[in-house]
């Protein structure tokens, strides 16, 4: 084979490898996927995160009504998108919306409520023309995510955390806290007598609905005891750090007391 040839079979080789290219890509994202959406509702599972189950449409909705029922009777209240978008007016700074979305389970579906997802409402404003007669119009308003209107507030509480071990017992925020909990419950005086004497049990045990059943009213008042009455300052900074021949840019919160103030050089060391 020539040099010409070769020079042809490559070039012909690469615009065949970019139209099969282009045609995998119309099948999936032009046919394949708008036939699933039509059709089917896809989602993975509590139990099972790595694979993906297709119901199709009106199973989805059978096997879903009864959920959403208990849960609009017990714990949510349902809110159409005029509805926050009043409320949104009202108040500008409230929170409490967000976008539900049921997670199957072996017995029943996990609500899952994303309370960083921001989302759009429309606002209905009156003014009169040029001819005295109302006109309505229309115009998009951006709800705040409460995730956010919250962050002030879960610095504070993490920075009391740092601080004030002892006000969360033995609770642990993330897996790793397991072991320092069980090696510190291990090496206590009351339990360092015991080991191998006796068997050490460990339960497991699983509240149903935990979250979605506490009493607001009681958890606010249990806040006012136990957590001291300070006023906090919260600084909010850019750092920048090197990552493969750039810069990396994070945006970080530091708690302290408001009569404490932390110099900028304790901050970017840290």
């Amino acid at each position: 084979m020539d040099e010409a040839s070769t020079w042809l079979g490559r070039k012909h080789g690469s615009a065949t490898v970019e139209i099969y290219a282009g045609f995998l890509n119309w099948i999936l994202s032009g046919y394949a996927i708008q036939v699933i959406r039509a059709f089917f509702y896809v989602t993975e599972s509590s139990s099972d995160r790595s694979r993906l189950f297709f119901f199709r449409g009106d199973v989805w909705t059978r096997i879903t009504r009864q959920a959403l029922r208990s849960l609009e009777s017990d714990i949510y209240t349902k809110k159409t998108l005029a509805d926050a978008s009043m409320s949104a007016n009202a108040r500008p700074s409230s929170f409490g919306y967000s976008r539900l979305r049921l997670l199957p389970k072996e017995h029943g579906f996990r609500a899952i409520s994303n309370m960083k997802q921001s989302f759009v409402v429309k606002q209905k404003t009156l003014w009169r023309g040029g001819n005295k007669k109302p006109l309505h119009e229309y115009r998009e308003v951006p709800v705040t995510p409460t995730n956010r209107l919250l962050a002030s507030s879960l610095a504070a509480l993490t920075y009391l955390r740092r601080v004030h071990p002892q006000l969360v017992g033995s609770t642990v925020t993330n897996v790793n806290d397991i072991y320092t909990k069980l090696k510190a419950f291990k090496d206590s005086e009351h339990i360092r007598p015991l080991l191998g004497k006796a068997p050490l049990y460990i339960g497991k045990l699983d509240i149903q609905k935990a979250y979605d059943t506490i009493i607001q009213s009681k958890l606010l008042e249990l806040l006012e005891t136990q957590l001291p009455n300070e006023e906090y300052m919260i600084y909010k900074y850019w750092a920048l750090s090197p990552s493969f021949g750039r810069y990396r840019s994070s945006f970080l919160r530091q708690t302290g007391m408001s009569s404490e103030s932390i110099p900028f050089g304790d901050m970017a060391r840290s």
